[in-house]
């Protein structure tokens, strides 16, 4: 019940600090790392958090070629389509949506 409490308290105070997105995902990070494993029966330690968190940060630093390239997927598939709207009109930008669309699923294998 302590644990739930000290949770909660640290999401509100996030929340207030930075805002509810920021909230919802400290909450999330904070309860994935309380939570016990299956396999383990006994409370969760500080020494447990930090193993889980170093696990967790270099999974984070092998992943930032993958996460350039989603980004840089996404930012391509929605700003082709802005800047078409932009210069020739709706019609236009909706068909240059169509065609992102249909290159996006051919690039990554989404039509197999």
């Amino acid at each position: 019940m302590h644990r739930a409490a000290a949770v909660a308290c640290l999401a509100a105070g996030v929340l207030l600090l930075a805002g509810p997105g920021w909230a919802l995902l400290a909450l999330g990070v904070m309860l994935l790392a309380a939570a016990p494993r299956q396999e383990q029966r006994e409370p969760v330690t500080l020494d447990a958090v930090r193993e889980r968190a170093r696990a967790a940060g270099a999974w984070a630093q092998q992943a930032p070629r993958r996460a350039a390239a989603a980004a840089s997927m996404a930012v391509g598939v929605t700003g082709v389509p802005a800047g078409v709207l932009l210069l020739y009109g709706g019609g236009a930008a909706v068909l240059t949506a169509g065609g992102m669309a249909v290159v996006l699923s051919l690039l990554t294998g989404w039509n197999a």
